[in-house]
């Protein structure tokens, strides 16, 4: 029984060591360094809908990996969700920012990201890399 639950453990362990490697590497890749978002303030920049595109791509990339680090290790699924919510809100972006589209569809957009939360969803973002990444 001893070796058993021995195994158990080490198996218990290695998911949450590889689940914490994970967590760790997508918040790099996203900006953040010691918790704390590297990226400069882009709100002078006006982004595409192509922009947007873009980095909504990536990010589904990125959510679905920290999605799959909570899955095996519960710690994460607060970030898991707000990487969820963050990446549809990008999605949204895109049809906001696509002037071909008539603005009634793109005013809908737009509310869709209000009651996401944006700004709450960043920052739960933030505490959970800051988590991540802490010595």
């Amino acid at each position: 029984m001893t070796l058993m639950a021995g195994l158990a453990l080490a198996a218990c362990t290695s998911s949450t060591d590889t689940a914490l490697a994970d967590v760790q590497a997508a918040c790099t890749e996203m900006g953040y360094e010691d918790g704390k978002s590297k990226e400069s303030d882009s709100s002078d920049t006006t982004w595409t809908s192509d922009d947007w595109a873009d980095t909504a791509d990536q990010y589904d990339d990125i959510a679905n990996r920290v999605a799959s680090a909570a899955r095996d290790d519960g710690r994460w699924n607060r970030l898991s969700n707000a990487l969820t919510d963050w990446q549809a809100a990008m999605e949204k972006m895109v049809v906001v920012q696509d002037e071909t589209l008539p603005q009634a569809e793109r005013d809908a957009a737009q509310a869709e990201i209000d009651q996401l939360g944006v700004q709450s969803t960043y920052q739960v973002v933030s505490q959970e890399c800051r988590k991540a990444q802490a010595d």
